[in-house]
């Protein structure tokens, strides 16, 4: 990795098996749920790929995280597909 931090869903092909359990979790993310998982695990940094997104649930998602904008701050919007937060705070 260029960045060199540890990452919650594995390294090139392997997938931890905790990641697996918790995916269906974090797949709602932005939401309390997800952000509750997120600070279990010490996350600090976020990246989200939009271009991963189809139609309405990338719209989705674009909304969500307006909602939770307080806790997010962006440093990165790569081509519109690819922004970078760095998590500032947890919903309670």
């Amino acid at each position: 990795t260029l960045h060199w931090q540890p990452l919650i869903n594995g390294y090139s092909d392997h997938i931890p098996q905790d990641f697996r359990d918790a995916a269906r979790l974090l797949g709602g993310f932005p939401d309390e749920a997800s952000f509750g998982e997120l600070e279990r695990r010490g996350a600090r940094y976020l990246v989200l790929h939009l271009d991963l997104y189809a139609g309405p649930s990338r719209d989705e998602v674009i909304g969500k995280l307006e909602a939770y904008s307080q806790f997010l701050r962006p440093l990165s919007q790569q081509d519109n597909n690819t922004w970078l937060f760095e998590i500032v705070g947890w919903p309670r």
